[in-house]
């Protein structure tokens, strides 16, 4: 192989690129994020969801909430799941979503009731994989 293809590094002081730059720069990953869609993770009970929901008392449908505040159904989601607790949804049909000061404690208990008994059934399903994936030779 001919060693004439090959380019010298560039010099530290006249880098084109900011590679060798004294300053560090931001990080591009989150530029990215932002233009693909993703936003930037919030605080605990942060966000347009339970901003709307803190200031509009009662029960509000998930479809309502998100064409409203433009989000899509994965972006309400996260921000309910990542509320800190302030989000609490509700089982019965036509519920939705409700922020936690305007919860009175009947319904703030059957939202947990409703998430423990989803946790043991994700917990049984795990057992459930494990034991096939053991039975069929698998080690983990």
């Amino acid at each position: 192989m001919k060693q004439t293809n090959r380019k010298a590094a560039p010099s530290p002081k006249n880098a084109a690129s900011k590679t060798n730059a004294p300053h560090p720069t931001p990080c591009a990953g989150i530029r990215q994020l932002l233009i693909v869609g993703f936003p930037l993770p919030q605080e605990p009970g942060e966000g347009s969801l339970a901003e709307y929901l803190a200031a509009n008392p009662g029960w509000h449908t998930r479809a309502k909430t998100e064409r409203i505040l433009r989000l899509t159904e994965r972006a309400g989601h996260d921000q309910a799941e990542h509320s800190g607790g302030r989000i609490i949804f509700g089982s019965r049909q036509g519920q939705g979503r409700k922020h936690i000061i305007h919860a009175d404690r009947w319904e703030v208990r059957a939202c947990i009731a409703e998430l423990n008994r989803r946790a043991g059934a994700q917990q049984r399903r795990a057992a459930e994989i494990e034991r096939a994936y053991a039975e069929i030779g698998g080690k983990l």
